[in-house]
């Protein structure tokens, strides 16, 4: 899969490829697909199928099957880390969606919102509901609490949707509206998988 905005490079471009292919869950050079920012998608058919995928998927990738109905993540038991880096794929998914006329956010009454709250409440310190979820799969499935590794490592992948859906759409988030106040501006951590800076965004 090749992926390219514009004329894309370094930190851009990766996390574009990361968060398309999260969508495919396949490798770089599997697929062409080709984003455009100012002429649209170039393959609409292959943009229709990970619209399909994203929402409507038999798999770990699909929203349904990876934030459930109360916000749980279906790798709240496995680590904060992992937790945040899927949230932070399946916004940039959305967001560009978004730019494409298609609003994935509000899949499945805002599921991606309510994913956003639970993870931010309890990386806030706070208690949430949890249930051992046995993913698509049946591999992922022998975590029976919550999991407090890397609570509160805080990772550049809050902004982009608190802005879509506070900003844009005039909903509350106000675990994730603390969490940011506490970690403004958000910029670029070394080891993490998304852009950063999205406080810099309007």
């Amino acid at each position: 899969m090749q992926v390219c905005v514009g004329q894309p490079h370094g930190t851009f471009q990766v996390g574009f490829e990361r968060a398309v292919r999260f969508v495919y869950q396949v490798q770089p050079t599997d697929e062409p697909l080709c984003v455009g920012t100012d002429e649209g998608f170039y393959d609409r058919e292959l943009y229709n199928q990970a619209v399909d995928f994203f929402l409507h998927a038999d798999d770990n990738g699909a929203l349904v099957h990876y934030v459930a109905p109360n916000g749980q993540l279906q790798e709240s038991g496995r680590d904060q880390a992992h937790c945040q880096l899927g949230l932070g794929c399946l916004a940039e998914i959305c967001e560009m969606a978004w730019h494409q006329g298609d609003d994935l956010y509000s899949a499945h009454g805002n599921r991606l919102l309510h994913g956003y709250e639970y993870t931010a409440r309890y990386n806030l310190g706070e208690d949430v509901p949890f249930f051992q979820w046995t993913d698509r799969t049946g591999l992922y499935n022998d975590w029976p609490v919550i999991s407090a590794k890397a609570r509160g490592q805080i990772r550049p992948v809050w902004e982009l949707a608190y802005r879509h859906y506070v900003r844009r759409r005039g909903l509350a988030m106000p675990y994730t509206a603390r969490l940011l106040a506490a970690h403004r501006p958000e910029g670029v951590a070394p080891w993490c998988d998304h852009l950063g800076f999205q406080s810099l965004f309007p």
